[in-house]
């Protein structure tokens, strides 16, 4: 385990912090190490540092089963950051896989092999020709022990089980056995825990508003991603992130489920309902009248009726398509006792509507079909 390794910072890399530096030589063996960077480097235009760093004319290197993390930064605007880097022109890895890359900040990239930066595992892997097996991640470590350093349990899932065995490291840097078939990256064997399932709020509104996008919220912040889906098997995936727009409008009771992921780590899932439910009248100004509408399902050749009984008043008709856009608007001028009003539907295309009446600043709400 390897941490804390810090220094004001010096142009290129010869003279900054790297967590292991091969300064020439060959036939290194890079086994089940962790290396954690960490701080800023303010002084040097050009700074380079690195979890591992290879000088020109290393050879022979073998790197199996490590986390090479660099979170370090630099204040020089040129200054760069790597998980690894080998200064020569040619690979110098005879065996280079199962390793666990993360390269994390503003000035930060994967690796630097072969002359060139590799951004990427995909550019890595072309580089080495190797890495098959190699994970390019966002690696989260702690110090919860003194002397130690551990995967964040929940967050580290992509590392457990992904080690190639060596037979000569039957136990890890703790002592604990390690598994004979499939250990886990970095000096420590590990098991993960469980993510918290995410906190997401039920949604409730009348047919005809505006309905809100399903949110949620979790613990592991940006860190993590949410992801919904459309039944409790997990298997129809709907979206990743934090507020799902559903797009449903028609009346009835949806259900979904969310769950927060990180590094391949799954939490439980949240189950989210969206009711989207009849209008409720209990408005005093409406509340006297009897308002009825008929036939319903409404057609071309069969238009509403709106039969009103109880006290005057003059009502403000309008009819709201399936995404809440008028399409018709007329009054209703009632006098004492019952009256009727028809409402043309000749215009209307099939579908559900929500017929929204007003009067004296207060509103209520039907709906619709028309055939």
């Amino acid at each position: 385990m390897i941490s804390g390794i810090q220094s004001n910072g010096d142009e290129s890399f010869t003279f900054t912090p790297h967590g292991i530096y091969a300064a020439s030589g060959g036939g290194y063996e890079l086994y089940y190490n962790t290396i954690w960077m960490t701080g800023n480097l303010p002084n040097g235009a050009t700074p380079i540092t690195a979890a591992v760093a290879l000088n020109t004319g290393v050879t022979g290197v073998k790197m199996l089963n490590n986390i090479l993390a660099n979170e370090q930064t630099t204040t020089a605007t040129a200054g760069k950051t790597y998980a690894l880097y080998s200064a020569s022109a040619a690979s110098p890895f005879s065996v280079i896989d199962n390793n666990a890359y993360s390269a994390v900040g503003p000035n930060s990239t994967l690796a630097y092999v072969n002359g060139a930066a590799r951004p990427t595992l995909t550019a890595l892997r072309t580089a080495t020709g190797q890495d098959q097996a190699s994970v390019a991640t966002r690696v989260y470590l702690a110090s919860n022990i003194p002397g130690s350093i551990n995967p964040v349990f929940n967050r580290s899932c992509d590392l457990n089980g992904r080690a190639r065995p060596i037979p000569n490291f039957p136990v890890d840097f703790m002592g604990s056995t390690r598994n004979a078939t499939t250990p886990d990256i970095g000096a420590l064997e590990f098991t993960p825990t469980a993510l918290p399932a995410p906190t997401a709020a039920n949604q409730v509104i009348d047919f005809g508003q505006v309905v809100p996008p399903l949110t949620a919220t979790a613990s592991t912040g940006s860190a993590g991603t949410r992801v919904w889906y459309g039944n409790a098997a997990l298997t129809q995936r709907l979206f990743a992130g934090d507020s799902y727009a559903t797009g449903r409008t028609a009346v009835g009771v949806y259900t979904y489920y969310v769950v927060d992921s990180v590094n391949t780590c799954v939490s439980s899932a949240t189950t989210v309902t969206l009711t989207i439910r009849q209008p409720q009248s209990t408005v005093a100004a409406l509340r006297d009248l009897s308002l009825s509408l008929f036939p319903n399902p409404a057609s071309a050749t069969r238009p509403l009726t709106l039969e009103i009984t109880g006290p005057a008043r003059v009502l403000e008709v309008e009819v709201l398509d399936a995404l809440g856009r008028p399409v018709h608007h007329q009054q209703a001028r009632h006098s004492l006792g019952t009256s009727r009003t028809e409402l043309s539907t000749s215009n209307l295309a099939p579908g559900i509507y929500l017929l929204r009446l007003s009067t004296e600043g207060q509103t209520t709400s039907r709906r619709v079909v028309v055939e």
